[in-house]
């Protein structure tokens, strides 16, 4: 029985044959990080020589153990190999170094490799100097070929690399070579060459000298960056060194540089530096690296320990007058610096790659300024004092430069160096450091920031103005706008106050009163109390308009002169009238505005569709499209019914002036959102101007309007028993002729066509009067439409309590007709005039405990038409005679009674008696 952990390894292994990649990969990690255990190699074995094990898995334990034990016998023997061969190699290199580092460059894999880890270390531990060095080149030539050679596998060319490794040949090079390195430092500098003696012996002994050194102190930088732990225990004597040789040519160095313009940055033939700014700023930078060492940081410590304070230190002193005096502006800087600003500016704002011996004093000072983070504050200042006591046997020329950290401490100093006119760089130098000494001091900002702004503007030198205006992003970076969020409400209420005064402002083109509301806005988005006031300035701009009577008057006048405007109408009224009006119906939600607005739009296609539909506005959206697009908006849920009353002509006006050929696939869309909306319409005139839609498509196509209407689904319903329910109960209260008469076409039309899907929608029929004895008032009575007493409502809303019959569509469109034919012929309305008088006399009495209002809508075209009537003496609000209606429904009942249109003959047994009698008297009239 194998043992678990040999079946375990068994699934490993057949899941390295896995086709799947997860398992695959998963048994592939684990084979390798099994190496390490030492029953690993017993269990491939036991494995491989188990017959019961499949031939596959057998195999492939076979192989995995070949694999390990060649790895390890390779390691095994390579380091055998190379300490046997340490002491003939070495000695072999010696005397034919060719030979024995090429033989295996070219050779395989295998002996590339067993030749590396040999040569690694040979070089490590065997090479003297004197043996390195003879084969030095030799060594590098092979090892680099091998490492660029692409065709070598990447193991190899990184063993490769790794022979570089080493340190040491270094060791033994620096016990030798240091003592040269300082003597050469120590060296004093040859007589300097006069003017004339540029071709010189005393010429080239002064480059050949300054070259040497500089070469000395860059080795001794590579050295130190490639081993920085090699020079530590010479960096002391190297610091003192550096140290002593600034100090002396600093009066050379100011001679040459500060006081005249002589060239410098200058290399002969062979790319060597011999110029002495060039030994300066090496040395500088060496000094610099040389605090950072461990043997020389104790020192200095030690010194600070040993005197009484660090002003009383003198090292301390020393370095800061030293970065001073190499700090000072060079005499040809200067001058270019009159000539080109943008040179001056690039140094001050360190964007400029020419490391320079200002930006090595500036390091330097950092470099020193860790021992003064150490101290305390006073001890600091101290500090500082005594260096400005040190600086008063220092010309004027040598303070400018004076690093900014210890400057921006002292306001008094900064105030003298920008009074002085006649140091045109002390002043630039000044107005720099406020920029900086403001951030941290911010109470002064006020008085310098004055300075600087007339700097700006009035001062004469160019540099002085550069600067200024560098320094001014420090006065900005120095305040938060946090600080200004009172002063920002107090503006933004002040912005507000002035735009409410007058709110034609903010359309000026030149007012920018919008464009500050913004841009205040942007800077104090984080306060609240801001932004609230911001929000509110916005929502009082865009509902300035709302409640304006002048925007209702204007809307509707375009209403009136485009209904009686000429027809086309006159180029260019589109285009002017369109827009403005699009920009109200897409904002407002006002009736009052909304109403004829849509009437106006609704004129302009009756009476010139071409000059709309060829309209363009500033999206490039056509008429027609615009026209949608208001339809769309006010047949939303949120829109309400009153206010978009009018819609539904529009819609019907679009619809018939467009067709279907414009309209295409928007057709079937507009039609199913009228249809839907009228789902929930309430307010009779909404419901009217929705039905009149479908009412003007049936005159001319109502069998396209009912297989329309069946084949869509509105909130589970046929959309056919919604149109035709809301249709039927409410045609009896439809206002005016030109609707009354279209409709009671439309439904004739919907009759005749004997559709069985019109006769198999149910709708409501006949009102069911309950019998109850209970008493009601006359607002109640006139509720329930039956005259008693109905319990009041809940505090929830209730379904209708009125209970009708439920009959066939075809059977109500008859009810309907023969209710309009009545109304049409006047017949009806002497017994509501009577009606109406009885309930008159009874106003008389005090019925102020009635609980129903009487409010109208003087906005609604229904209402308008009404009083109109009244106005012009007609006695009353009910509808006088249509002869033309009651002549079309007297043929239509005669034609149905005559030819049986529609099955009329059939459901003429379903209508009441009083039905009966109203049709007997029109047949026998007829």
């Amino acid at each position: 029985m194998a043992s678990p952990h040999e079946s375990q390894l068994l699934q490993v292994l057949a899941d390295t044959q896995s086709s799947a990649d997860g398992p695959r990969r998963q048994a592939e990690y684990y084979l390798q990080t099994a190496q390490n255990d030492p029953a690993f190699p017993s269990t491939l074995a036991l494995i491989a020589s188990n017959g019961s094990v499949t031939s596959e898995l057998r195999q492939a334990a076979s192989i995995k153990l070949e694999e390990l034990y060649t790895r390890r016998i390779k390691s095994a023997a390579s380091l055998v190999v190379s300490k046997n061969r340490q002491c003939r190699l070495s000695r072999s290199m010696a005397r034919s170094p060719s030979y024995d580092l090429t033989y295996h460059s070219n050779g395989t894999d295998l002996q590339l490799h067993g030749s590396l880890k040999v040569l690694a270390d040979v070089v490590e531990d065997s090479l003297s100097e004197d043996q390195f060095f003879s084969v030095a080149r030799d060594i590098v030539t092979t090892v680099y070929g091998v490492a660029v050679n692409d065709a070598r596998k990447g193991s190899l060319r990184a063993l490769a690399v790794s022979v570089f490794q080493v340190r040491a040949f270094a060791e033994e090079v620096l016990e030798s070579w240091t003592p040269y390195f300082l003597a050469i430092m120590k060296q004093s500098l040859p007589t300097q060459p006069q003017d004339g003696e540029e071709d010189g012996p005393v010429q080239q002994q002064w480059r050949g000298i300054i070259s040497l050194k500089l070469q000395v102190v860059k080795t001794l930088m590579k050295i130190r960056s490639v081993f920085p732990q090699l020079l530590l225990p010479q960096s002391p004597a190297l610091f003192s060194a550096t140290w002593a040789e600034l100090s002396t040519v600093q009066s050379i160095h100011q001679e040459m540089y500060v006081d005249n313009d002589m060239q410098g940055r200058m290399e002969d033939a062979d790319n060597l530096p011999y110029t002495l700014d060039f030994l300066v700023l090496e040395e500088l930078d060496f000094l610099q690296s040389c605090l950072r060492a461990p043997p020389v940081q104790k020192e200095l410590e030690a010194q600070l320990q040993a005197n009484s304070s660090v002003a009383a230190t003198p090292w301390v002193l020393d370095v800061m007058k030293l970065a001073v005096n190499y700090a000072q502006i060079p005499k040809e800087e200067e001058d270019l610096w009159d000539i080109d600003v943008n040179l001056f500016l690039a140094e001050e704002t360190s964007v400029t790659t020419q490391y320079t011996l200002r930006m090595a004093c500036g390091d330097l000072l950092i470099k020193l300024d860790n021992f003064s983070r150490m101290l305390p504050h006073g001890e600091s200042k101290r500090l500082f004092c005594s260096f400005l006591h040190n600086l008063q046997t220092i010309s004027w020329m040598s303070k400018r430069p004076l690093p900014l950290r210890f400057i921006g401490s002292f306001l008094p100093f900064v105030e003298y160096s920008i009074n002085r006119e006649e140091e045109p760089l002390l002043r630039a130098r000044g107005f720099l450091v406020a920029g900086i000494l403001v951030q941290s001091l911010p109470e002064v900002a006020l008085g310098l920031l004055d300075r600087t702004v007339r700097g700006v503007n009035a001062d004469e030198s160019e540099v002085v103005k550069v600067s200024c205006i560098k320094s001014l992003q420090g006065f900005i970076k120095a305040h938060t706008l946090e600080v200004a969020d009172d002063l920002l409400v107090t503006l933004v209420e002040s912005l507000k106050d002035a735009i409410m005064m007058d709110t034609r402002i903010t359309l000026s083109n030149d007012g920018g009163a919008l464009d500050l509301l913004f841009v205040l806005a942007k800077h104090g988005a984080s306060n609240f109390q801001l932004t609230m006031m911001v929000t509110e300035t916005f929502e009082d701009i865009e509902t300035i308009t709302d409640d304006d009577p002048l925007v209702e008057l204007a809307t509707d006048l375009l209403r009136i002169l485009t209904e009686n405007g000429s027809e086309p109408l006159p180029p260019g009224y589109v285009v002017a009238a369109l827009p403005k009006l699009n920009r109200l119906l897409m904002t407002t939600v006002e009736g009052g505005i909304l109403r004829p607005g849509v009437e106006a739009v609704k004129y302009m296609l009756m009476h010139d569709h071409q000059q709309v539909f060829a309209f363009h506005d500033e999206s490039n959206r056509s008429g027609l499209e615009v026209c949608l697009i208001i339809i769309d908006r006010l047949l939303g849920p949120t829109m309400e019914d009153n206010a978009a009353s009018e819609v539904g002509g529009l819609a019907a006006e679009l619809v018939e002036k467009a067709g279907q050929e414009r309209l295409g696939p928007y057709l079937e869309q507009l039609l199913k959102a009228v249809a839907t909306r009228l789902a929930t319409a309430e307010a009779a005139p909404f419901i009217q101007s929705l039905i009149l839609v479908f009412a003007r498509l049936s005159l001319v196509g109502a069998h396209d309007v009912v297989e329309f209407l069946s084949q869509i689904q509105i909130n589970g319903q046929s959309g056919l028993q919604v149109v035709l329910s809301k249709w039927l109960e409410h045609s009896v209260n439809f206002a005016g002729y030109d609707e009354i008469r279209q409709n009671v076409i439309a439904l004739s039309k919907i009759f005749s066509l004997n559709d069985q899907r019109v006769t198999q929608t149910m709708v409501k029929g006949e009102l069911i009067i309950p019998t109850s004895n209970r008493i009601m008032t006359r607002s109640k009575a006139k509720l329930s439409k039956d005259g008693h007493f109905v319990a009041p409502p809940s505090l929830t809303r209730q379904p209708d309590p009125d209970q009708y019959t439920i009959i066939p569509a075809s059977l109500k469109i008859v009810k309907v007709l023969i209710e309009e034919l009545l109304s049409a012929s006047g017949l009806q309305n002497a017994a509501t005039a009577a009606a109406a008088a009885e309930f008159a006399d009874e106003e008389g009495d005090d019925d102020s405990w009635e609980d129903v209002p009487n409010v109208l809508d003087l906005g609604l075209s229904s209402t308008k038409a009404d009083l109109m009537a009244f106005g012009e003496g007609r006695g009353s609000f009910t509808r006088n005679r249509d002869d033309e209606t009651q002549a079309y429904l007297t043929e239509f009942f005669v034609k149905a009674g005559r030819e049986n249109v529609g099955g009329f003959n059939e459901l003429y047994n379903a209508l009441t008696d009083e039905e009966k009698v109203k049709l007997q008297e029109l047949a026998q009239g007829a």
